[in-house]
């Protein structure tokens, strides 16, 4: 369960440079995701999560967990939130390890898709690219 970022740099941008733009995109994404999973418990599109089950809720209240769902149970799955892969013109962001993948996949497929990418976090791959551009014709 994965997020693919593509992007058009083809050889404008120097093979090294663009990896390291996407290292910090996917970075950034993944700490993005992250944050807005367990502490604002929403999904990519800003909408509160699917309220567990009955029978759930019952057992996170009795083991003393919120029942407000933030997809955070022992962490695991949120925690493995990362860059997948990163090649020449993409990198991919999502949860890793095969357990966490099936704990995202159930999520993902019970309304709670966490695993997108927000306006803001249109915003932020932009500002990322700019800085580069900036950084590169200031140097110039």
């Amino acid at each position: 369960m994965e997020i693919d970022i593509k992007t058009n740099f083809k050889n404008k941008i120097p093979f090294t440079d663009r990896q390291k733009i996407l290292a910090r995109i996917g970075k950034t994404l993944s700490d993005n995701i992250e944050k807005r999973t367990e502490f604002q418990n929403v999904d990519y599109k800003g909408k509160k999560f699917k309220k567990y089950s009955p029978g759930y809720a019952k057992y996170r209240a009795k083991n003393n967990l919120s029942s407000t769902p933030n997809l955070v149970k022992s962490g695991q799955m949120v925690g493995s939130l990362g860059i997948v892969n990163i090649n020449n013109n993409n990198v991919e962001v999502g949860v890793k390890g095969g357990h966490n993948e099936d704990k995202a996949e159930w999520n993902e497929g019970n309304g709670r898709q966490f695993l997108g990418v927000s306006k803001d976090d249109e915003k932020m791959i932009d500002d990322i690219v700019d800085r580069y551009v900036t950084d590169e014709l200031n140097n110039l």
